[in-house]
Parts: C-alpha cells; structure tokens; sequence
C-alpha cells in the first residue's frame, strides 16, 4: 500500500520586535512599513483622497486641541506592551505634550486613532482586521474607521482583549451631518461631514 506523503505545512511567520522594525525600516528607506503582532507588512500607496483626508484631520486636530495636554500625530509608528506591534495609524492623539515627553508615543500613551480606508469592502479587508484587533488587543479606547467608499465613520470604543481576535463591544457607525465627539480627548468634537469630503474619490 502506497502511504500518502504530509504535505508541506506552511511556515511560521518570523516574529519581529520594534527595534528590528526600526531597523528594517531604516535600511528600506523607500518603502512605508508597519509591524502587526511581530510581522512587518509594506503599506500600500496613498491615494489623493486618502492623503487629502488624512491631512484635514491631522490640520483641525492642531486647530482645535490643546498641545500643551496632547501629541498629535500622522502616520507615526508606535510600540505596544511586549514590542510586537507597531502599527502607523493615519491620525493618532496621545497624551502628554511632545515637547515635555520628548519620546516616541506607546499604545499606552494613546487617547484616539484614526485610520481611513477607501477599501470597496472593509469587512474582507485583512489589513483593517490585523489592525483593529492589534488597537483593542493593546487598548485603544477610541479606534475611528473613516470609510471614503461606505461614506461612513464607523467609531470603535470598549476594547476587549480576552476574545479571539481581540475585538471592540461597542462599534457605531455615523453617517453624514452627524457630529462625533471623543471618548477621551477633552471637549473634542468633528463633523463628519468634514471627515468624509473626500468620500467618492480616489
């Protein structure tokens, strides 16, 4: 009798910490990366609307904020307990001034993020999956999901590690001519129709 043979499994994945993604990054000059549970993943390009977007949200967060109480930040890497996750959120805020802390922002530090997609199909997204359970994995109490194609900002609050995948309880989604306000970031407070101008275009 002819014994079948084991197929080749698929390998595990190298898992990386944040000072070899620093690293890699830096010797990569020319890609944009981020590290997700200890795996680095080249980010695809920036479109119009997704750069647009992300700019108008990083300009009215330093319009409206205190910078004596908050860092903000744009596509800035930052590292989590245990140095295997190292996602570069479109807008983030954290707390502490920058000019006082002088150091990179960690997962602890962070108050809110913001990611902007314009994916046709953000539940198939595996990178919006990887993403939102690394944000409640680490605790993330307020993950906004600016959709450009659903025209929608879908609020993320409640983080809960103990599931598999991690996940959020509380998930909420805002149309048009609605007003947002922040979980943990004093008296913040966006239109989403500022959110979603771009929405419809590439």
């Amino acid at each position: 009798m002819r014994v079948a043979e084991k197929p080749d499994l698929p390998a595990e994945p190298v898992r990386f910490d944040f000072d070899d993604f620093v690293r890699y990054s830096e010797n990569h000059p020319d890609g944009d990366f981020e590290l997700l549970d200890g795996v680095i993943y080249e980010l695809a390009p920036e479109g119009d609307a997704h750069l647009i977007t992300r700019l108008t949200i990083n300009t009215y967060l330093h319009q409206v904020l205190d910078l004596t109480k908050y860092t903000i930040g744009t596509e800035g890497s930052f590292p989590a307990p245990g140095w295997k996750e190292g996602p570069k959120p479109d807008n983030f805020v954290s707390r502490g001034a920058l000019a006082q802390t002088l150091r990179r922002p960690t997962s602890e530090d962070l108050l809110l993020v913001i990611e902007i997609t314009t994916s046709p199909n953000t539940s198939e997204d595996d990178e919006l999956k990887r993403k939102l359970a690394t944000y409640a994995r680490v605790g993330i109490p307020d993950y906004w999901l600016v959709d450009l194609v659903s025209e929608r900002v879908v609020v993320h609050r409640d983080p809960r590690a103990d599931t598999d995948p991690p996940r959020y309880a509380s998930v909420v989604a805002y149309g048009r001519n609605e007003t947002i306000v922040a979980l943990a970031v004093d008296r913040f407070t966006i239109a989403t129709d500022l959110l979603l101008q771009m929405a419809g275009k590439k």
